[in-house]
Parts: C-alpha cells; structure tokens; sequence
C-alpha cells in the first residue's frame, strides 16, 4: 500500500553526506501531485518532454541533470509509505508452476515510486513460517543511514517470521534500480521489485515506459542450486524471465509494451539475475543510452547494451520504424557469461509493437531480425562518459598502502564441507571467505565499541573481512586482482565508486599511466574481467558499514565479499541502539529452529556446515 505525507518545506533545501539528516515535523496526510511543486509555487518542477534536463528552478541551487547528488538533493518534505508482505505462492512467470517467495502476492514485487528528494517509509512484513529475511535498496548510497541498507548480518539482524522492520530514508540519487533480500539467496526465488525515482535526464523523451527486468529462471529453487554450486560449475539456467514474464515451447507468454509512431520513450533496464549477465538489442531500433546504475551520462547511441548482475541502464527509444512488432532480445554471451538454455537457442525474448499493428494483429509474433550479431564479450560498456565531470585526485594514487589492504586478490579455492563428505568452493578475499553472523551484525560490533574484534580471522580463511577506512575524510584506491578466469560483477553498498581502470591482465605499477582520474565512470556495479583486474576509487564522506561483493549469488554465499567501515563515530547511536533491539527480537526465533545459517550467511540459510559469507546487493 503507497501513501504520501507532506511535511513542511516551503524551500528545495540542500544537505550534504557527513552531516545528520534532520527529521521533519509531520504536518497532515496528503495525495502528492506528479509532477510536484515544492513550497507551494516556490519551486516549480520544470522537467518536461522538450527539457528533461531540467529538474526544479526557483531553488538555490537549482536542480537538473548536471547537480552532484552525491553532496546535493532536494528536500521535497514529502513522504511515501509502502508495505511489502514476504510469503509463499505458486506461480507460473514461465507457464511452468514454482512455488516461489513473493511480495504482496506478485511477481516482481511492488513497483516502489518516487521523486528524487522523497523520504521513502517503507515495512517489511515476514509472513513466512521457517525463514528470516531482509531488504536491500541496490544502490541507494544511504546518506547517513547506513542501518536502513537492508543486508543481515552487517547493518541488521534479519527479520523473524511474524515480525516487520521498517525501512526509512531520503532518496538521494534518481533514477532506475531495485530491491531485493539479502537474506541468502532468496531473490532468485522472488523476493526482489523494482524503484523508480524520478528526475532529470540528459536526453529529452515523451513518455517513460517504466521498469524493464531481466533475469535468469530456474526450476529448482535457489537453495538446491546453491548446494549443487557448491560442488561444480554453476547450474544452468533454464530460461530467463523478462518483465516477469516468458514464453517457453506452447507455454507462457511474451512481455508485451506498445509504442506510437513518431514518439520517443524512456525505457529502464535492470538485470536482476543471479548468474546471468545479458546483451539486449531492440530490432531496427537504436538504444540512445542516458544512465549507467544512477549516475546521468553523456547520451550515446548503441544496438546492442551490455548488462552486467545488478547494472541498470536508461535508454531512449525513438519510434521512427515502419509500424510493426519487434523482437526485444536478450542473449548470455560466451565468455563465462553465465549458462542459460534459452539463450542458447536464442529464445529470450519480448515484443515491442507499434499500436497500429498491435490493433489488428494482436496474435501475430514478430518476423524481425538483429541489425547485427550480438557481441560475445562479457566486459562493461566502453566510453561511458559521466554528465557531471568529477576528478580523482590521482596525486593521493598509491598501488599499496602501508599494510597492503589496498590491494585486493581474488580466488577460487576449497574446503571441507563439515556436513558432506569431500570439498566445497570457497572464494576468497586476500585468502579469506566472508563470514557474517546474522545474530551480531557488524554495526553492532561499532555500537558496542568493539571494531577491534573484527580483526582477528578464524584460522586466516574464514572471516568477517573489515577494512576500517578510519574516521577521516579522504580518498581510498583499490586493486582488484582476479585470479581466476571467470568475470565478476562488483558491487558496492553506500557509495558510487569511481571506475579508473579495467584490465584483462594483472595491474602492475607501471600502468598506473594508463589509469582515468579525470573523469572516470561513476557507478554502484562493475565488471571485473577475468583473469584481470579492477581499479576503483572513492570517498569516505558517507558514514557506515558498507559491503563491497560479487553479485554472482553463488560467489557471494561462498565467501566473496568484504566490509568497509567508515567514520564509526559519526554512525547514528538511537539507529545503532534500534538494530540492537531488533536483533533480541529475532535472536528469540533463531534460537528454537533447527534451520541454520549453512553460508556466508548473505545467499542462503544453513543448515549445520559454516560456509563463507557473502551478500548479494
């Protein structure tokens, strides 16, 4: 359920990240207006069809396409609420029946909405019988509000059958993402939605056609998969689902969105897999790319995108083909892209009519065909180019700091069980798997003053995996070391991090040349490539506990992921106290099930064996 508080603002007022939010007096219960006016004609919206770049003027300063969201937003003093009720329920997304883990009784969950500067309230409500769980709100940066990230075992304890969390925080940033738990592995079973918050762009468009999912679908669920992982190579998927839906054989059904000749639409991609990363092509239409994650972009034009677990682009569609339907498509490229069967026959799919045919045709499929090939590369988009120029400073660069924690080395490796005979995969940090307790989160090692115990590792493989970024505010560079051939998404919880280089090879001091501190790509996921390396840099201006992981679910549960702390001090102590209440809470049911944290503890549940920890985000 969605409503909207309006809370008292006559002005766009400006924050910014070190400094508390101030909370608002509620005033009165009020339905918001889109598009909105804050201040009551103070400031007006000003975004339009023929001036999408433009978002309030009236304010000082204004707000549009080219304004820092990372130091600057809009207070719009409006609030909206939703409930999101966790349960079980068979459906059929592909025309073959799962019993599936569901939001409000649908798949995807609620569409989440609203205006870049909005206060989100938000309640989870468990109404499962055997499982916590928890929600995460990818790549919202949580500006001072690190307990509301959503991810068990690091910033809360999860959330115990029968009981609700309430999630409440600002947005921040604008535009496209998505929402999912991070309790194990159970967004690949449904728990996931999609957000929007609305805001400028750097191209100008007539409507905007909304969210456009894509993701990988199994007929097991994600616990036997995750078992089966363990062991071998990842399963492979057995279709894809694209806005939640899929035609297989005789069954299912294609996602179907209708355009108008002549009119240009604002389309909103999001991989929401748990393996599978996709190039998507419209045929005989160009995409004119606006956004990467939530971060504007100089417009660029492409046939086929590439989309990486958890990546999100905005693309503008401009309807100028003869009036026809069109096959969307969606193909797992070679390169340890992932395993997908429809892919492999070229099958994932979705259509695009121009409403004139749709009328008179409305049981034909497409007979188009790809302007061309899709790629087979399995590596980010290159020449993405930020709207909003920001430099690094490449002066503070060093390829190894005193202790090394700098220099980040990933692998593949193995275990025993503990529960099975013979070994599992187990990937590895610097030679250390991630491990969390869901009980102990690690913001409440910070609220009890004990970061210093979060040093120390089991036997040197198995830990908690904290980086204390410490209490000032400055530049951080990271090089990830890929060792093994297989790429990974990387993801960042609180942060856009700063791209300043990707290399299909071990990064070495001398190519430190070769690095971009003058205006590298800004985004909250990226590619690392295989057998290469990754090159990131960013600013501790956000305190908090942040995960830094693999978005692949399979790594993420066998440990590959590690936490950054950053500025504890400035952590909200009543947030902190608040996580460690709710924690008695579920500390209460975990204590009399038999079912047990068997993972990192951000995949999957467990049942008796420990196993790396990691989060998918």
């Amino acid at each position: 359920m969605l409503g909207s508080r309006i809370l008292l603002a006559s002005l766009a007022f400006v924050l910014a990240r070190g400094s508390a939010i101030p909370e608002a007096k509620l005033l009165q219960v009020d339905r918001r207006q889109d598009p909105p006016t804050v201040g009551r004609g103070v400031v007006q919206n000003c975004n339009t069809a023929t001036n999408r770049q433009c978002w309030m003027n009236g304010a000082l300063p204004p707000f549009n396409a080219n304004t820092d969201s990372e130091t600057q937003w809009p207070v719009t003093g409006v609030e909206k609420f939703y409930d999101l009720h966790i349960s079980k329920k068979t459906l059929s997304p592909d025309g073959n029946a799962k019993e599936m883990l569901v939001i409000n009784g649908q798949y995807p969950g609620t569409l989440i909405q609203a205006q870049w500067g909005d206060r989100l309230t938000i309640t989870v409500y468990n109404d499962m019988t055997d499982n916590g769980t928890s929600m995460h709100w990818h790549g919202i940066i949580q500006a001072n509000s690190t307990t509301q990230d959503g991810v068990n075992g690091i910033t809360e304890c999860p959330i115990a059958p029968g009981k609700s969390r309430r999630y409440s925080f600002i947005a921040t940033q604008h535009g496209t993402t998505w929402y999912h738990s991070h309790y194990s592995g159970q967004y690949g079973d449904g728990i996931v939605g999609t957000m929007i918050i609305y805001g400028p762009a750097t191209a100008n468009y007539d409507e905007d056609l909304g969210t456009f999912p894509i993701t990988d679908w199994y007929k097991r669920n994600v616990y036997q998969l995750g078992i089966a992982s363990e062991a071998g190579a990842p399963p492979t998927a057995d279709t894809s689902l694209i806005n939640g839906t899929m035609k297989v054989g005789t069954v299912g059904s294609y996602s179907k969105t209708n355009m108008v000749k002549g009119k240009k639409y604002r389309l909103r991609l999001i991989n929401t897999s748990v393996d599978n990363m996709y190039q998507v092509s419209l045929d005989g239409h160009d995409f004119e790319v606006v956004a990467a994650d939530f971060v504007p972009i100089k417009p660029y034009n492409t046939t086929w995108l590439f989309i990486g677990i958890g990546q999100r682009y905005d693309v503008i569609i401009r309807a100028n083909q003869p009036t026809t339907k069109y096959w969307f498509r969606a193909q797992v490229p070679s390169g340890l892209c992932g395993s997908n069967t429809l892919s492999a026959a070229g099958n994932i799919k979705a259509i695009f009519s121009y409403i004139a045919n749709n009328n008179t045709n409305p049981a034909t499929e497409p007979t188009t065909l790809p302007r061309v090939a899709a790629p087979t590369t399995c590596a980010d988009e290159t020449g993405l180019v930020p709207q909003l120029s920001k430099p690094v400073p490449g002066n503070q660069f060093v390829f190894h700091n005193n202790n090394g924690e700098n220099k980040l080395t990933l692998a593949l490796s193995s275990r025993p069980s503990g529960n099975r005979p013979g070994t599992v995969n187990s990937w590895r940090i610097n030679g250390s798997e991630l491990d969390v307790e869901w009980s102990h989160p690690t913001v409440k090692y910070v609220f009890d003053n004990q970061i210093s115990l979060l040093a120390a590792t089991p036997n040197n493989t198995i830990g908690k995996n904290v980086i204390n970024l410490g209490e000032g505010n400055k530049w951080h560079f990271f090089a990830i070391q890929n060792l093994f051939g297989l790429p990974h998404p990387i993801h960042l919880h609180g942060h856009d991090f700063y791209i300043l280089g990707q290399f299909g090879s071990q990064f070495t001091e001398a190519m430190v040349p070769q690095l971009n501190f003058v205006n590298p790509m800004r985004r909250d996921v990226a590619m690392l490539p295989a057998s290469g390396s990754l090159i990131l840099a960013f600013d501790s201006n956000n305190p908090g506990v942040w995960l830094m992981h693999c978005h692949i679910a399979w790594h993420v549960a066998q440990g590959l992921g590690l936490q950054f702390i950053e500025r504890p001090s400035l952590i909200s102590r009543p947030a902190l106290q608040a996580v460690d209440n709710e924690c008695k809470v579920w500390d209460a049911w975990y204590n009399t099930t038999p079912f047990k944290k068997f993972d990192s503890g951000l995949r999957k549940e467990k049942r008796d064996a420990l196993m790396g920890m990691v989060l998918e985000g």
